[in-house]
């Protein structure tokens, strides 16, 4: 409460309950507004989830690039925003929402203000505000250099740490038993994996090409890196990267939740206006014939046929789950 602070405590410790805390502090103080950022839609949606579920004020308002931009700027109204960092950075920049509405900035994950990932960009603009910073992570990196960077670009002056053998923890800390169990994709869904896979191949030949330095792994996060440099200086790679974006999206999606998220998000992207939209669904053979098979899966109720894996809880419990999840 009384200066930036780094929480640094492993996964399942309580990072989020810290950060209600200290949220409900602020409000008890009427000290204005709340942002709770974290790196993913998914995550961000289980953080307001969770402030919904335990806090008794109403106006806690969730901020993705799914929202158009009548629906954000309303949105930004509120007293708490859980929102991700690209699109905060951007209506930063649009003056959609201004840096004096909060008090308050949470950083969940903060181990990726690393660079010119959008944390640190939001972290300048709140540079000359009289913000408090709460930031949060499960490890810090292990290079000097990059930690000492996460301290200075968060402003932070409190390093608070703990794991599971801190006095403090140990305690109430309950012994787990994990089995992992590799679940393999049906084949239907692997044909749909190949021919997303062939489309983001497709783009990165392309991104080579035009002199983007890009590496086989094909990783979401290096395809975010170079953004700003092809906006800047190479604006001919603008189209294969952003679908490149997409398509990786729609790959992580498919191998994560099934044929009938990748068919939502595809739906959604879809009806937007954007670079690369209409020749992904119109003309790139390879992810149109991935769509078509998704379709048919989900006819033929491939999700409701998946594999099934065997959960165990932390008392030895055996629990039977239908799964949809990659290998």
């Amino acid at each position: 409460m009384s200066e930036n602070c780094l929480v640094v405590l492993p996964t399942g410790l309580g990072k989020t309950t810290v950060a209600l805390h200290v949220i409900a502090e602020y409000l008890a103080k009427g000290t204005g507004g709340i942002l709770f950022l974290a790196p993913t839609r998914v995550l961000v949606n289980q953080h307001y989830e969770f402030l919904k579920n335990n806090l008794t004020i109403e106006d806690i308002s969730l901020v993705t690039g799914e929202d158009i931009i009548t629906k954000r700027k309303k949105n930004w109204e509120n007293s708490i925003v859980c929102a991700t960092p690209e699109i905060t950075k951007n209506d930063l920049d649009r003056q959609l929402v201004s840096p004096t509405q909060f008090n308050l900035i949470i950083f969940d994950e903060a181990h990726r203000t690393i660079g010119d990932y959008a944390y640190s960009g939001i972290a300048q603009r709140f540079a000359h505000t009289n913000a408090r910073i709460l930031a949060m992570t499960a490890t810090l990196p292990s290079e000097k250099e990059k930690a000492k960077e996460i301290i200075q670009t968060l402003c932070i002056t409190n390093i608070a740490q703990r794991n599971e053998s801190s006095p403090d923890v140990e305690p109430y800390i309950q012994k787990t038993t994990t089995q992992w169990i590799t679940v393999e994709l049906p084949p239907a869904m692997k044909e749909i994996q190949h021919h997303i896979k062939k489309a983001l191949d497709q783009r990165y030949v392309e991104l080579k090409r035009n002199g983007i330095h890009v590496s086989d792994n094909k990783s979401l996060s290096q395809l975010l890196r170079v953004r700003d440099y092809v906006l800047k200086q190479n604006r001919k790679s603008a189209k294969p990267l952003f679908t490149a974006i997409r398509i990786n999206y729609a790959l992580n999606i498919l191998e994560s939740h099934g044929v009938t998220s990748f068919l939502r998000f595809c739906e959604r992207t879809q009806e937007k206006k954007g670079v690369g939209i209409r020749d992904l669904f119109e003309a790139d053979e390879n992810f149109m014939r991935a769509i078509s098979l998704a379709k048919n899966a989900q006819k033929i109720g491939i999700e409701r046929n998946g594999n099934i894996c065997w959960i165990f809880d932390w008392q030895g419990r055996r629990s039977r789950s239908e799964t949809k999840k990659t290998d």
